[in-house]
């Protein structure tokens, strides 16, 4: 155990040397790092994140589908970051994915993508997180995304999320950060940016 701390340890630091470099060489070294422990292929999976490009991008939806929830979080996170806009591609994402956590992130990213670029396929699968039994984080980003690309069908999933006080709260916040059609009712009301869970890691504003 203690060998298999070391070697965490040596990977995490290496991946960090690998990210500052970020030529080809050290891409593809990252992109080996992805078949580690999901320790080190959740670290490395972010450093592609910054790294960016085509090669990348792709190793990253290979991580999407690690059994790793942590893993799979990163890449979501990584592939934000690299500018991977594929609303298709996400929406089958968000239908298959089991852990509430991921699945809130990937709502987001969908909320971001250009005006138009949802089809009512994939926005049906946003709107159907915006039920229960989804927690109320994963119900409040789904209603905010749903809103941003449904006039009337994402609109009315997201004003039902507003029946209950905590979703609510949390899709408040949600709106704070990044805007939206669903602003104006929330003119003057009191809200935590705490609440924005998802905004912490993808960043509050939209894009």
């Amino acid at each position: 155990m203690a060998d298999e701390r070391a070697d965490n340890a040596w990977a995490l630091s290496t991946i960090d040397e690998l990210a500052a470099v970020g030529d080809d060489d050290a891409r593809d070294a990252l992109v080996e790092c992805l078949d580690c422990d999901a320790e080190v292929a959740t670290a490395a999976a972010l450093a592609l994140g910054f790294v960016g490009g085509e090669v990348a991008i792709a190793a990253l939806w290979t991580a999407a589908a690690s059994p790793a929830a942590e893993v799979r979080a990163a890449a979501a996170i990584a592939l934000h970051r690299a500018g991977a806009a594929e609303p298709a591609r996400w929406a089958a994402w968000l239908e298959r994915e089991p852990d509430d956590t991921v699945a809130a992130l990937v709502a987001d990213v969908l909320g971001r993508a250009a005006a138009g670029s949802v089809s009512a396929a994939a926005l049906e699968v946003v709107t159907a997180r915006t039920r229960p039994p989804a927690p109320p984080w994963l119900r409040a980003i789904a209603g905010w995304a749903a809103s941003i690309h449904g006039k009337e069908v994402g609109l009315a999933a997201a004003l039902r999320v507003l029946d209950e006080p905590v979703p609510a709260a949390m899709l408040a916040a949600c709106v704070a950060g990044r805007g939206g059609p669903l602003a104006p009712l929330f003119d003057g009301v009191e809200i935590d940016p705490a609440l924005d869970i998802t905004g912490v890691l993808l960043g509050a504003t939209r894009g």
